[in-house]
């Protein structure tokens, strides 16, 4: 019990020093550290969800934007800053988490730009083609956000207009009998 007290008085030590004071409750990076250390070191393992290490901001508040799975050596991905949930379809194989350009903290006018952007860049290197985590070139609406209806080689599909993350279920390929347009995959962005 003293040892919590101190920790709990170093945490708020700390982040006087670093600013605002923050309460030990409100770390929950930390926290998720701690209980993945306690998992770890009682089953050899990770045993809730989400599999993998932290990495947290300095004052142990928010995840940093990009994690990295120790399971599967190489693969990395996106996460809520604010959550440390993993983001759909952001899991790549990378060596460094520093190649996967994670874009929680852009604006939602520049996301579609700056993804335009990275999907460039992993074309003209050649080792990253392979691992490619964007499987389409988006569309982008004059604001910065994205279109709703985009496509990829062969389908098209609806997307989130703030993220573009993929709507599951609104694929629509060749010879479909189902018309996809933009109206629709609005609707579909705004529920």
């Amino acid at each position: 019990m003293k040892m919590l007290a101190y920790l709990a008085s170093a945490f708020l030590l700390i982040s006087i020093i670093e600013g605002s004071p923050v309460r030990f409750s409100d770390r929950r990076c930390f926290a998720r550290l701690r209980q993945v250390q306690l998992e770890i070191r009682a089953n050899g393992d990770i045993v809730s969800d989400p599999h993998y290490v932290p990495e947290c901001d300095s004052r142990g508040i928010r995840w940093r934007p990009a994690q990295c799975d120790h399971h599967d050596i190489g693969y990395c991905f996106c996460v809520n800053t604010t959550t440390g949930e993993p983001m759909n379809r952001t899991r790549s194989h990378y060596h460094t988490k520093e190649l996967l350009q994670c874009d929680t903290d852009v604006p939602e006018n520049k996301r579609c730009q700056n993804r335009q952007q990275e999907y460039r860049n992993f074309l003209k290197n050649w080792e990253l083609r392979q691992a490619n985590p964007f499987y389409y070139f988006p569309e982008c609406n004059q604001d910065g956000t994205f279109k709703a209806l985009q496509r990829d080689s062969i389908n098209f599909f609806c997307v989130q207009t703030t993220t573009g993350e993929k709507i599951p279920g609104t694929d629509v390929g060749p010879g479909s009998n189902r018309p996809l347009i933009e109206p629709v995959c609005q609707a579909y962005s705004q529920q």
